[in-house]
C-alpha cells in the first residue's frame, strides 16, 4: 500500500492492536468494507496471545505502522527495565514467540511517518516511542515542538483529541465514540484496538476525513472471553486477561 496522498480522502487509524487477535479481526471486518488506508501508530505486539497472528494480518492489509514500545522491547530495539513487572513478562514471552518473519517487520518500522501536514508517531513528537500525550500540558509542549498540523498519537489506550484554540488547548476524549470538526491544529488518538484503557471494554478505532475534516471514533463489541482465555491458557499475567473485561 502507498502512503496516503491528497486523492485519499479517508484515512482509517487503529493503535495498540497488543496481540488481541479477536479483537483486529472484529475492527478489521468494520474498516475493510470502507476501503480506505490503514495506518496504524504502533504496538501491534505485546499483552496478547498472538503476536504472529497479528503481525500476518497487518502485512496481507498492506498496513503502515510506526514502530511502537513493545514492538521495539519485542525485537530488543529498547530496554524492557523499566516496564512494569506484567508488561516486562508479556514482552519477553512474546520476543519468544515471534517468527523470524515477524521480527523482521518489527526491525523495519520506523519511529515515525508524514503524509501532508500529518505527523504520525506512537508517542509523542518530543519521544516517538515512550511519552504519553495525554494531558493539556503535554499537548501544548508537541504544538510548540512541531509545526505539522496534524499530530496522530497512540500510546495511552484512551481515544483523545487536543485542539489548539484561540481559548487555549480543548481536550476532549471518545469513551463513547463520537466525531470532531478540525477546525485547528490537532493531536488525535484513535484509541486502542486490543487493550482499552477508558472504562470501555470495545475495541476503539477512527476514522479520519481530510475532505470533510472531520475526526470520527468508533468502538465495537469483540469476542472478550475468547481473547481472555488465550492469554490465561499461554501463561501470561491473569492480570491481562482480567483487563479486558474492565477497559482499564
Amino acid at each position: 500500500m502507498n502512503m496516503p496522498n491528497k486523492s485519499s480522502n479517508r484515512i482509517c487509524l487503529i493503535s495498540d492492536i497488543h496481540s488481541n487477535l479477536e479483537a483486529f479481526e472484529k475492527v478489521m471486518k468494520s474498516i475493510t468494507k470502507l476501503d480506505c488506508p490503514i495506518l496504524c501508530l504502533g504496538d501491534i505486539v505485546g499483552y496478547g496471545a498472538n503476536p504472529n497472528e497479528c503481525i500476518k494480518l497487518v502485512m496481507e492489509h498492506g498496513i503502515r505502522s510506526v514502530l511502537g514500545n513493545h514492538d521495539a522491547a519485542a525485537i530488543g530495539k529498547i530496554d524492557m527495565t523499566w516496564f512494569n513487572d506484567r508488561a516486562r513478562y508479556s514482552a519477553e514471552w512474546t520476543a519468544n514467540q515471534l517468527t523470524e518473519e515477524s521480527r523482521l517487520f518489527l526491525g523495519g518500522l520506523k519511529t515515525e511517518m508524514r503524509f501532508g501536514r500529518a505527523l504520525l508517531v506512537h508517542g509523542s513528537p518530543m519521544d516517538p516511542i515512550s511519552e504519553y500525550v495525554s494531558n493539556t500540558y503535554v499537548a501544548d509542549e508537541v504544538f510548540h515542538f512541531v509545526e505539522d498540523d496534524l499530530i496522530i498519537v497512540g500510546h495511552t489506550h484512551v481515544p483523545l483529541s487536543f485542539a489548539d484554540s484561540k481559548e487555549g488547548i480543548i481536550a476532549r476524549d471518545y469513551i463513547h465514540g463520537g466525531s470532531l470538526k478540525i477546525a485547528s491544529r490537532c493531536i488525535l488518538n484513535p484509541g486502542s484496538v486490543g487493550q482499552p484503557r477508558d472504562g470501555n471494554p470495545m475495541a476503539s478505532y477512527a476514522i479520519l476525513d481530510l475532505r470533510e475534516m472531520e475526526f470520527s471514533v468508533f468502538r465495537t463489541y469483540y469476542d472478550v472471553k475468547k481473547a481472555s482465555r488465550k492469554i490465561l491458557s499461554a501463561g501470561l499475567p491473569e492480570s491481562l486477561a482480567e483487563r479486558l473485561f474492565e477497559g482499564r
